[in-house]
């Protein structure tokens, strides 16, 4: 079994832009949108930005999942949400 990268992919009949998890050797799958051949584009990876130390400026989905997880968390509890004020019904 072949080990699974997520690549860009460009659809030149619809102008789609998606990311596919393929193998390695894969360099065209059909554009989901319209069903045409979309090529594989060079695209810079979320590894390069960590091993240069600027992740935090490059946040991943996982990053954002997991603030928005708090963020509502805080609201459940009773916090404050993007600085609304703490409205509480008794």
């Amino acid at each position: 079994m072949s080990k699974l990268i997520l690549f860009d992919f460009h659809c030149v009949s619809c102008e789609k832009v998606f990311e596919e998890l393929v193998e390695p050797h894969v360099k065209n799958v059909p554009c989901p949108k319209c069903g045409w051949e979309a090529t594989r584009q060079v695209s810079l990876g979320h590894l390069a930005y960590r091993r240069m130390g600027v992740s935090s400026d490059f946040p991943t989905a996982a990053a954002k999942w997991e603030k928005m997880q708090r963020r509502k968390t805080k609201v459940d509890k009773g916090g404050l949400a993007d600085g609304a004020p703490n409205l509480k019904m008794y």
